[in-house]
Order: structure tokens, then C-alpha cells, then sequence
């Protein structure tokens, strides 16, 4: 690139704030953005975004893995998640997952 790089952290509302600055800066290649699960979810979260994760972005690789935890009360029936499906099955319409 021959040229100097600045990184930016620009935090806040998920990740949505550096995310609408990076969808609106010049599409030159000098401008990327580094994100994390937020940028699948935020859609769903946020109702008046400034931009569209499908449309306004291309993805260019991926840097980690990162892996996901699921967690309930001690007193859940439920031990596995073998179990854990077995349980939603039998208890549909009583569960609530955040």
C-alpha cells in the first residue's frame, strides 16, 4: 500500500457505530473493518441501522474463531445438548432463550 495505517476503535451499540462509518467512507480499499458475531445479529437488534450488512459490505476473510457457549440454570433438566434438544422438544412453548 505504500501508505501510513491508523487503526480506529469506535465502540458502541454493538459494534453498529464503526460498522456505519466504515459503510460510509470512500469504497477505495483503505477503509476496512474488523467485526465480530455482532455484525450477523445486529440486524435483528437494531431497527433504524445506517446501512445493510448484506449489501453495504464484502467480506474478505475470515481472522479467528471464535467459540459460543451455551448456558442455563443449574436446576435445567439437562446436561448435554443431546438433552437440552430432547428437553425443548418435550417442553416446546415453555422456553425462553436470550
Amino acid at each position: 500500500l505504500n501508505a501510513t495505517v491508523v487503526i480506529e476503535n469506535v465502540g458502541g451499540a454493538g459494534g453498529t457505530l464503526g460498522a456505519t462509518k466504515v459503510a460510509k467512507a470512500a469504497p477505495d480499499g483503505y477503509t476496512v473493518l474488523l467485526h465480530h458475531i455482532g455484525m450477523s445479529t445486529s440486524p435483528a437488534l437494531y431497527r433504524n441501522m445506517q446501512y445493510k450488512t448484506l449489501e453495504d459490505f464484502e467480506y474478505l476473510g475470515m481472522v479467528n474463531e471464535v467459540p459460543m457457549t451455551l448456558i442455563g440454570k443449574p436446576s435445567l433438566a439437562a446436561n448435554s445438548y443431546a438433552e437440552l434438544s430432547k428437553w425443548i422438544d418435550a417442553n416446546h412453548g415453555k422456553i425462553n432463550l436470550a
